[in-house]
């Protein structure tokens, strides 16, 4: 039926997140992994923070989809962009021009750019006369080398530029141009007596900055950009004054990476649908009283413990009722006490009594006072699914069907517990999505890689952005086939699955989160302990499980799609399927 598979096909030519190659243990090193690395970031929030502030925010990176198999998550440190918080400071020793364009101030390793508005003109001075060297005699005032001069009235009418000004003074020298104003050349003219004249009214001081560019700063290098800051004329024009930055404003413009990681796949190869939106509330004659630890005042105990299980690490818990004493912080936007339906991210739990919060935002918390608080309830959200296996927070879920409050639409994974159990939000990091109860509940679902970055603080958000998969040579990431696979009767099946080593046309040696072992490949969902299946699609959506699979060719039974019958040898590819042609492989 054909050669057997390519090793690129199966990841092995692509090296682990370290660089390294052809390691010889099979758990948990990453070197033959499929996927993608991350390369660059999309910022979808810039935010807003100051020079303090953006040095201490820390950034979180999405957990591959692979990391049961060993996937590297990316680390990195995000990059920012200024955003105002400046005045304009020092004395122009040469006039600016106010068509030259650009301005920029460069420190820290970075450069921001600016549209000048210069100083207004000064009408009205008085001349009483220009030499045919060009010294004026003028009213007392302060003049800049390179201002224009524009003399109306009298014998030595024209426009002309400082050559040599001064503070206070009544005699300066002119030349004829602004380039020899700035070069320091002189120049000769017929002299006479002169009237009034127009002072910096197209060259001058500058006044106020506009931003144009923000330039990129590294988190190490935003500290350097305060104090007194030179500014540069773009055309090399003008000179001598500054910007004083006091505590500048930044906005987080991308991510660098120490470390790409590896195992990121934009696609997931599951449709957990979800079965049930449920709102859980714990009345206080359930759970007894609340005591409130002690400052910041975020970590709250039951009275009475609840089942095992019942809180965890990313669940997003709220209160109703009335407090009978302030007992928790919030953000600046959330106020700094208790307020009815405010959202709280649980970040450490024992499970049954004990619980630590931050904001939904997460920022950390403060106020509040601490001991006994009675009059609340605590309320609990959550999406029923048939299967959290390869699900991490930060995934992209886009629902086709809606239940209780849960409507169509797009949402993301911000929490996921034991085997069936996820809590989803309406924003990347948000607040839980509010649900009500349903007994009967189908919602279809598609599930998107994660992409999500998260920062510590603050509202900036962003997503990863990948390096493309190849397709020849011995550089970059191969795309890998992904498998579904059971290593154990009656244990969970893998979705994320690893093909390590083809023994066969049915028979591979396979690599999930359960470990490697060897495994059949069969033409159903697997259900008996040592089997596995590949899913292909055709170009209308319909599928088919692959029961046997070459180098270019596969043979199909037919799952949900009629393009090809039962036993039909077609041609297979990880792009884009052909119309009775071929059918796409479930890759990363």
């Amino acid at each position: 039926m054909g050669r057997p598979l390519n090793k690129k096909y199966i990841g092995k030519r692509n090296t682990g997140a370290t660089g390294l190659f052809g390691n010889t243990s099979l758990i948990p090193t990453d070197y033959d992994l499929g996927g993608l690395k991350a390369l660059g970031s999309t910022v979808t929030t810039a935010g807003s923070y100051t020079n303090a502030q953006a040095v201490a925010l820390t950034t979180t990176f999405p957990k591959p989809a692979l990391a049961g198999e060993g996937a590297v998550t990316a680390v990195g440190t995000p990059t920012f962009a200024y955003l105002s918080n400046a005045s304009v400071t020092g004395t122009a020793t040469k006039a600016y021009g106010g068509g030259t364009g650009v301005v920029s101030i460069t420190a820290g390793g970075g450069t921001v750019t600016f549209t000048p508005t210069l100083t207004s003109s000064t009408t009205g001075i008085s001349v009483t006369s220009i030499s045919t060297a060009g010294v004026a005699v003028v009213a007392s005032g302060t003049y800049i080398t390179g201002q224009d001069f524009v003399v109306t009235g009298g014998t030595a009418a024209g426009t002309y530029y400082v050559l040599v000004g001064g503070t206070s003074v009544t005699s300066i020298t002119l030349t004829d141009t602004y380039a020899h104003a700035i070069a320091g050349t002189s120049a000769t003219f017929t002299g006479g007596t002169g009237g009034t004249a127009v002072l910096g009214a197209t060259y001058n001081s500058i006044n106020t900055l506009t931003l144009v560019s923000g330039g990129t700063f590294t988190q190490a290098n935003v500290a350097s950009f305060t104090g007194a800051l030179a500014i540069t004329d773009s055309a090399g024009q003008g000179a001598g004054q500054t910007i004083t930055v006091t505590s500048a404003n930044f906005a987080v413009n991308g991510v660098t990476y120490s470390n790409n990681g590896d195992g990121y796949i934009n696609t997931v190869p599951v449709t957990p649908g979800i079965s049930a939106t449920t709102v859980t509330t714990i009345a206080s004659g359930v759970y007894g009283t609340i005591t409130v630890g002690a400052t910041p005042f975020n970590t709250i105990t039951l009275g009475t413990a609840q089942a095992a299980g019942t809180f965890y690490v990313g669940q997003v818990v709220t209160f109703t009722g009335s407090a009978s004493t302030n007992f928790i912080g919030g953000t600046a936007a959330q106020s700094n006490a208790y307020a009815t339906g405010q959202s709280y991210i649980v970040t450490a739990t024992n499970g049954t009594s004990t619980l630590t919060f931050v904001g939904s935002d997460g920022t950390a918390l403060s106020g509040g006072a601490a001991g006994a608080v009675t009059g609340l309830s605590i309320v609990l959200y959550k999406e029923t699914v048939s299967s959290t296996d390869q699900l991490v927070p930060g995934m992209k879920v886009v629902t086709t069907g809606s239940g209780g409050s849960l409507s169509a639409g797009t949402y993301y994974i911000i929490a996921v517990n034991g085997s069936t159990e996820i809590v989803l939000s309406s924003s990347v990091g948000g607040n839980a999505a509010v649900v009500t109860s349903a007994t009967s509940l189908t919602i279809t679902t598609v599930v998107s890689g994660n992409t999500a970055i998260t920062f510590s603080s603050g509202t900036a958000a962003a997503t990863m952005t990948f390096a493309a998969q190849v397709t020849t040579g011995y550089s970059g990431n191969y795309a890998a086939i992904q498998a579904q696979s059971l290593a154990t009767t009656g244990g969970v099946v893998r979705q994320d699955t690893d093909i390590i080593k083809q023994e066969n046309y049915q028979r591979f040696r396979v690599e999930s989160s359960d470990g490697a072992f060897y495994a059949k490949l069969v033409n159903t969902f697997p259900t008996v302990g040592g089997t596995m299946a590949i899913n292909a699609t055709d170009s209308a959506g319909g599928t088919y499980w692959v029961t046997k699979i070459t180098n270019r060719r596969c043979r199909v039974t037919q799952n949900t799609g009629n393009q090809f019958t039962n036993g039909s040898q077609v041609n297979w590819t990880f792009g884009s399927p052909v119309a009775n042609v071929s059918v796409k492989i479930d890759n990363a």
